[in-house]
């Protein structure tokens, strides 16, 4: 180390600790310490007691008379008091209103630290947790009603933001990112930083790359041109509630994104401020309806009706169309095959051995089906033209019978000596 920087390292090291000497001198002979030995003055311990309560200056006998006057924090900080005198909550407070937050609401009393002590009132991580003081009562917002429409604090902390800071993420947008700390005033106020106007280029404090795009889109120019309906970042992804794209609760995930977001303005460029409880703003309202529906002969089993003009309604067009999909319901005696339709039954044994005739259903009547002599178990005979009719065409399907023999199972004496007569005729030895 050359001669110089040790020279330098010295004298600073010296005028530390006369600085940490002086001060400590100054605590042990204040007389305020002989009452407020609790007090603990942290960033401002190099100031008099004086120097921030000024009416002790005119005072030589103690103890004082309490209280004392309000301290004046714009005696050392003018700039910012002069933009908080200006802000929403200064102007607030001239007004008298009582909730209205001053220096100490925010940053504390003797026990003030710099912003850059994690532990400090005012440290980054800490600042939500201040505003909702205030913003975070159910009490002090319902006294706002008017101002205030939900619990901003509650929706902050469930928010990609909220959430993020929490989870230990230092640079996540706080409440002073988007409305300013000393400045801080209304939305309806040009100079805000969430107006209108404004916040797009608040967002792209942080999210510059998609501010860039947003400013050159048809939004981003009619908001620069200032159009009071026009669409921003607050219109879709919300005010203190954002949440991530990917979260299906989110207003811009891709669920949300097409259904309930961009409808707000149905692409008309205005917003309904105070929709109805029927539409919610929509212009159209979900109603059920009972319609009568005419099935052509021939309609198969998932086949679907077109029934014109009878779908959803669509905002400056001509409603939807509406599709009727056909199910078929199981028949107990009949089974469709294409256009044909398939009877089952069963013939007594004579009956298959000598022929006769046999009368059966059709799905329009009965018919009666000649029944050859020696017909064998699960013949199918064809009746023509009496199945379904050709949907798309002229003329039907046939019916397809389809014959079991039955086979006595229980036979009297006589119907056994019979058939043992029939058995020796034909030369069948039982």
């Amino acid at each position: 180390m050359n001669a110089g920087k040790k020279r330098f390292y010295i004298i600073s090291l010296i005028a530390i600790c006369l600085l940490l000497f002086f001060t400590v001198e100054a605590k042990s002979n204040n007389p305020c310490f002989d009452c407020h030995s609790d007090i603990k003055v942290e960033i401002h311990s190099v100031l008099a007691c004086t120097e921030c309560h000024q009416d002790l200056q005119n005072i030589s006998n103690f103890p004082h008379k309490a209280p004392l006057l309000p301290v004046d924090c714009g005696s050392c900080h003018g700039d910012l008091s002069n933009e908080y005198e200006k802000s929403l909550h200064g102007v607030a407070l001239k007004k008298g209103v009582s909730d209205a937050p001053r220096c100490k609401s925010c940053h504390g009393t003797h026990d003030i630290k710099s912003k850059n002590d994690s532990t400090s009132q005012t440290a980054r991580s800490n600042i939500p947790d201040i505003c909702g003081k205030c913003h975070g009562s159910l009490k002090f917002v319902e006294r706002q009603k008017g101002i205030l429409s939900a619990n901003p604090y509650i929706a902050y902390r469930k928010s990609i933001h909220g959430e993020a800071i929490a989870g230990g993420a230092t640079k996540a947008a706080i409440c002073t990112d988007c409305h300013g700390s000393h400045n801080l005033k209304p939305p309806n106020d040009e100079n805000s930083l969430v107006s209108k106007k404004n916040i797009a280029s608040t967002c792209g404090k942080c999210h510059y790359g998609i501010y860039k795009v947003f400013e050159e889109s048809i939004h981003g120019k009619a908001a620069r041109a200032g159009v009071s309906d026009a669409p921003t970042c607050t219109d879709c992804h919300g005010i203190h509630a954002i949440k991530s794209h990917i979260n299906p609760k989110s207003s811009v995930s891709e669920a949300a994104i097409s259904i309930t977001t961009c409808p707000k303005c149905h692409g008309e460029g205005s917003v309904i401020e105070k929709p109805c409880r029927n539409c919610k703003g929509a212009g159209l309202e979900r109603t059920r309806k009972r319609l009568q529906v005419k099935i052509p002969p021939g309609a198969d089993e998932g086949q679907s009706l077109r029934l014109r003009s009878e779908g959803n309604a669509a905002q400056g067009g001509r409603p939807g169309d509406l599709y009727v999909r056909v199910h078929l319901k199981p028949h107990r005696s009949f089974k469709r095959q294409g256009d044909d339709v398939l009877y089952e039954t069963r013939i007594s044994f004579p009956k298959a051995v000598l022929g006769g005739e046999l009368e059966v259903p059709c799905i329009d009547g009965r018919a009666r089906l000649k029944i050859p002599p020696g017909t064998s178990s699960g013949t199918i005979f064809k009746l023509e033209g009496k199945g379904f009719p050709h949907l798309e065409g002229w003329g039907r399907g046939n019916q397809l019978v389809r014959v079991d023999v039955d086979i006595p199972h229980e036979l009297s004496k006589r119907q056994q000596e019979l058939l043992m007569e029939f058995a020796r005729e034909i030369g069948e030895k039982l």
